[in-house]
């Protein structure tokens, strides 16, 4: 059992922090142009590590 919440904790919860931050109203940066490249960015690179966190999930022998 500890095993499995190790494995599937990690990428629930940052599905669950993908999800809070999505649904918040606002949260531009005051940036101008930078915040549309921070935020592309970040996009990237929270799917990448979602990515890898499923992968290690689903694929131990890989991970």
């Amino acid at each position: 059992m500890a095993r499995t919440i190790a494995r599937f904790g990690p990428p629930l919860a940052l599905m669950a922090l993908i999800f809070f931050l999505s649904a918040q109203p606002d949260l531009s940066s005051g940036l101008g142009s930078w915040d549309l490249v921070l935020r592309k960015l970040a996009h990237m690179t929270e799917y990448g590590v979602l990515f890898l966190l499923w992968w290690r999930a689903l694929c131990p022998e890989h991970g």
